[in-house]
């Protein structure tokens, strides 16, 4: 329904450029909404209804937000969502109502849910003053559901891949290929690029904690918390709903369709077939850090599982889909990797994914 109302974004005039950027955020995910100062906002008293956001911060007068809220409240029946653009105190008025923060971009599609923004398939990271010929930074809605985790009897006799039932509770989005070179450089321009490889390449020389680094740095331009897949929302994804050994059957002859192997050097991403799904790379080229340490699975069905709680002298991560270096074995949609926590090798990057949760 809110989708259908007028939107307004309301402010106190020293928080004029923190909700412009908003507002140029919002608007790009198809929200129009107006500005509009507090001290303004008799301009909007005549409107019945809307979606009325109140920006909060330390410069906020509680007390006119208090009156315009009673105010509207009195004249029809709007929306009112009470958005923190930092740590602030929200006055009384707003008690019976949720607390959207901006400051926190895990919680800010709680934000797009309330104005009734529907998201798209893809979503393109707006990374500022990025090249012209870099590679967009485009991530690719991925379903909520089920799936069978791990490999089939005859695989798992040497292999920690029990199968096993896992749900996918939430949508979430997850990098189209690998982080490239590019990527990188734009968002840690003040560290260097970890290799030389071209600008289109996967980026490597990457440990878990500088990947982590980087997802935390992009997550101001993004609608949800970033951060590396777990192993089990990048198995989801690898498999796209197929049930074979890998993701595009059981005949491994159709691995240089899917993926860039047997190079010395990591190759440009998207040079190959995505899968159903719509990614690339999620076999060959580099190995690809997750969230989990490396830890036998628990057998039992489980839902959106995520093994971060690390055990006695368990430094390892997990590595998933193969790389230029790699066995055929590898690039099976469940085959497992681990590497030190801290390591860097030229063979594994990573790709992000935003929650919707």
């Amino acid at each position: 329904m809110a989708d259908h109302l007028k939107g307004f974004l309301i402010y106190s005039d020293t928080d004029h450029d923190a909700v412009s950027k908003i507002s140029d955020f919002l608007r790009k995910l198809g929200w129009d909404s107006s500005l509009e100062a507090i001290n303004r906002f008799h301009s909007v008293n005549s409107e019945p209804s809307g979606v009325f956001v109140f920006c909060l911060s330390g410069n906020s007068d509680n007390h006119t937000i208090g009156e315009h809220v009673r105010r509207l409240q009195n004249k029809g029946n709007p929306v009112i969502i009470p958005l923190r653009l930092h740590e602030c105190h929200v006055p009384m008025v707003f008690d019976n109502l949720v607390i959207c923060d901006w400051f926190l971009p895990k919680e800010r599609h709680r934000l797009l849910k309330a104005i009734g923004v529907s998201l798209s398939k893809e979503f393109f990271v707006d990374i500022p003053l990025r090249p012209i010929d870099m590679k967009p930074l485009r991530l690719i809605r991925i379903p909520a559901g089920s799936f069978m985790m791990g490999s089939w009897t005859e695989e798992t006799k040497i292999k920690k891949e029990i199968m096993h039932k896992v749900t996918i509770s939430h949508d979430f989005y997850m990098g189209e290929y690998p982080v490239t070179n590019g990527q990188w450089a734009s968002i840690m321009d003040a560290e260097g690029l970890p290799n030389h490889y071209n600008s289109d390449a996967p980026v490597t020389k990457v440990n878990w904690k500088d990947c982590m680094r980087f997802c935390k740095k992009i997550g101001e331009f993004c609608i949800g918390e970033v951060r590396l897949p777990s192993e089990a929302e990048w198995e989801y994804a690898c498999k796209a709903g197929s049930c074979t050994r890998y993701f595009w059957g059981d005949d491994p002859s159709g691995i240089t369709d899917y993926a860039r192997i047997e190079k010395t050097v990591p190759q440009n991403v998207a040079s190959r077939k995505p899968n159903r799904f719509g990614l690339y790379d999620m076999i060959g080229n580099v190995w690809e850090w997750c969230m989990d340490y490396y830890l036998d699975y628990r057998t039992h069905d489980q839902t959106d599982p995520i093994y971060t709680d690390r055990i006695p002298k368990n430094k390892n991560r997990v590595i998933r889909g193969g790389s230029i270096h790699s066995t055929r074995d590898a690039f099976r949609s469940a085959a497992r990797g681990t590497f030190l926590t801290s390591g860097r090798r030229e063979d594994i990057g990573f790709r992000m994914v935003m929650g919707l949760e």
